[in-house]
């Protein structure tokens, strides 16, 4: 029944149970209940950590490895082997997971053309029941253009992603993709825009730690209608909720140009310290 709410055709979970259950779960059992502890944030032995997080070639416990990796953050470092039991598996999750966190260290390291194509591939592999998966790797490539000034390709990609998240009730992707176009349209000097996908954010994210995005790139949208007051009280409310940062202090510059205060050399000494 799972498969039926899934893409057309397909066998995905149907094929995983029917091979999990030819399985030695003699094996898989303590490996099992470890990866379950992990997930709970329970402390596990050294030695069970180790044995989850290290490469095998055994399809008895492969796929839980494979989890194991992904929630320790370890797909990069074992890159290869990831790829080539995500090939085995047959299931696209694991291609996209992949490449998307492959792209996410290509950014760091400054290859973006190596980034751009990773992206694009698994952005190839979505469908709408991978839309937990493809939102993110959407936004990413979304945000890379954007990062490019290429606004044309970020829009179009963050407004398809946008959508099917919206369509598939992803509502945690939907925000974190509605903040992203909010910036978009920051960066491309459509400060109406900016603000109205802004606000639409803030009414569906209420926790603080997550609205600080908002609130700068309110300030920053404010900064482009040459307003100083009211980007000094969007970054004022930015500032409740996270630490500053080299954004933050870039727009505290502009502020105190259009709106100087006595205390602003010191704040911006402060941040930058």
């Amino acid at each position: 029944r799972p498969d039926r709410l899934g893409d057309p055709g397909q066998r995905t979970l149907t094929d995983y149970v029917q091979r999990v259950a030819r399985l030695d779960f003699r094996r898989r059992a303590p490996l099992a209940a470890g990866y379950a502890d992990l997930l709970k944030g329970r402390t596990i032995s050294p030695a069970l950590l180790t044995t989850l997080t290290s490469e095998t070639s055994s399809n008895d416990i492969a796929d839980i490895v494979m989890g194991a990796i992904m929630e320790r953050d370890l797909v990069v470092a074992h890159g290869a082997w990831f790829d080539a039991m995500a090939r085995r598996s047959g299931d696209r999750w694991f291609a996209i997971v992949s490449a998307r966190e492959q792209a996410a260290s290509d950014v760091v390291a400054g290859h973006w053309t190596v980034a751009e194509r990773r992206l694009r591939d698994a952005e190839s592999l979505c469908s709408a029941a991978l839309t937990y998966q493809c939102a993110t790797v959407e936004r990413r490539l979304g945000e890379l253009y954007a990062n490019q000034h290429r606004m044309r390709d970020a829009l179009g990609v963050l407004h398809k992603a946008l959508a099917a998240a919206r369509a598939a009730g992803e509502w945690r992707r939907y925000r974190a993709l509605l903040w992203q176009v909010a910036d978009t349209e920051r960066l491309r000097s459509s400060a109406a825009l900016a603000r109205a996908y802004s606000g639409e954010y803030l009414l569906t994210e209420t926790g603080c730690v997550q609205q600080w995005r908002a609130y700068t790139t309110l300030a920053g949208a404010a900064l482009l209608d040459v307003d100083g007051r009211a980007a000094r009280r969007y970054l004022e409310q930015a500032l409740q909720c996270a630490a500053p940062d080299l954004d933050i202090a870039s727009n505290l510059t502009d502020i105190a140009r259009l709106d100087p205060q006595s205390g602003d050399l010191a704040a911006l000494q402060a941040m930058l310290a």
